[in-house]
């Protein structure tokens, strides 16, 4: 297998909620055999060996402490065969409850298959089918299986409304994937789906006019001077400029979370008790929150926090190339700023002019160039299912399978976190 793990490496994904909240998240396995749980987007690549049973990989889920503590958050989808419903390293290591196991279709026509699965359901575990032909969802033993898997696409497209209607009442929960495009995901509100995932977040709006975002390119200046280390008072004037602002910083300094021990009395006593690096996070994540301010998630605020956050905790046990002092800190820089474009409706390159960046920062989220730009381009790939292109960049970087697996869940695990406090 040319560039490929010899040892197979999990992918996860968040699933949206209704609300676009981060409620779970979804892992497929790498290489697969040609299991369609990995998606369309690895089909036509899949190679031709098996790769390992999910169940085999059981123990090394087990032992992830992010995987431990995203699973006591949130319940993960596990792409699953009837050969592993068999193994008992299958449920020994993972939580009733939060786990989801998720069988191919076939699985209806074996009767030992749908008899594991209710006696898994029994013992508190949840059991669904990827539906990929129109008449399976009358054949569904509701007493084996609770969720169904569907593309979105599928869904809309070739399957009709009363099945969807079907599988509603009857009290299954439906979960998509492939979901390209905001109308498609408020299409799946609409017809009950529970969750879906979210990779129309990344993607620009084309349609949308470019109309400065005055409070955001404040931000965007704020943070350059945080950046470059400018005097204090000079960032202490951009927040007397802008009342909202300043009554954050004074609230998030007086936080208990921050532990000042005294009563904060002026910015510039705010600036230097939370700190430049403490201050430059939170002004990276602030300028992604909802401007509105109506209390409802931004799933582009918990996309960049997880980039951000996955990049951060993959770097950790890598050696620094030359000329970067915190390749930590510059891989969350990269994963966080790198849905500016997004979110601004204006270019990075437009965007990474105007802040005092390193060039490999820089260099890695125009160019997608060196190290850093490497490790974002296998994050991307991985968020949007290629994962055969995903797994030969973190080889090339020497970037393990466990070590991946735990970034991974540690940062939708975090980024969830994020975005359920307010930051303004």
């Amino acid at each position: 297998m040319n560039e490929l793990s010899p040892v197979p490496r999990l992918f996860l994904q968040a699933l949206l909620s209704p609300e676009h909240a981060w409620a779970a998240a979804v892992c497929r396995v790498w290489p697969d055999g040609g299991n369609a749980a990995s998606g369309a987007a690895n089909a036509s690549s899949a190679p031709p060996a098996v790769a390992a049973p999910l169940a085999a990989l059981a123990d090394s889920l087990g032992r992830s402490t992010g995987i431990k503590a995203l699973t006591k958050a949130m319940p993960l989808f596990l792409p699953v065969t009837t050969e592993d419903l068999g193994d008992p390293a299958l449920s020994r290591s993972l939580p009733a409850q939060q786990s989801v196991f998720v069988l191919p279709a076939a699985a209806l026509s074996s009767p030992k298959a749908i008899a594991s699965c209710a006696a898994l359901r029994q013992r508190g575990y949840h059991c669904g089918l990827r539906i990929d032909r129109k008449d399976l969802i009358a054949q569904v033993p509701v007493d084996a299986f609770d969720w169904l898997q569907l593309d979105a696409t599928f869904a809309r497209t070739e399957l009709p409304v009363l099945e969807l209607i079907r599988a509603h009442q009857s009290g299954l929960q439906m979960m998509a994937t492939g979901v390209g495009t905001r109308t498609l995901a408020e299409w799946l509100k609409e017809k009950h789906f529970a969750l879906h995932d979210g990779r129309f977040v990344a993607l620009l709006d084309r349609q949308r006019r470019r109309e400065a975002d005055i409070a955001r390119l404040k931000l965007v200046k704020l943070l350059g001077l945080v950046i470059a280390d400018a005097d204090t008072r000079e960032i202490e004037a951009i927040f007397r400029e802008e009342a909202r602002l300043s009554y954050n910083l004074l609230r998030l300094v007086n936080s208990v979370a921050v532990g000042a021990r005294t009563k904060i009395v002026s910015f510039r006593q705010a600036i230097d008790v939370l700190g430049r690096r403490q201050l430059k996070r939170w002004l990276q994540l602030l300028i992604y929150a909802n401007p509105i301010g109506n209390g409802e998630p931004n799933p582009l605020l918990t996309l960049a926090a997880a980039r951000g956050r996955a990049l951060e905790a993959m770097c950790e046990k890598l050696p620094a190339p030359e000329g970067i002092e915190n390749l930590s800190d510059a891989a969350f820089t990269v994963g966080i700023f790198s849905l500016l474009d997004v979110l601004l409706n204006l270019p990075l390159a437009e965007i990474t002019a105007a802040l005092p960046l390193h060039e490999s920062i820089s260099a890695a989220l125009v160019e997608r160039r060196g190290m850093l730009g490497e490790l974002l381009a296998a994050q991307i790939a991985s968020e949007s299912g290629h994962d055969q292109l995903a797994a030969a960049a973190l080889d090339r970087l020497g970037i393990a399978p466990a070590l991946h697996l735990d970034a991974q869940a540690t940062a939708v695990h975090w980024a969830a976190e994020i975005a359920r406090q307010p930051l303004e």
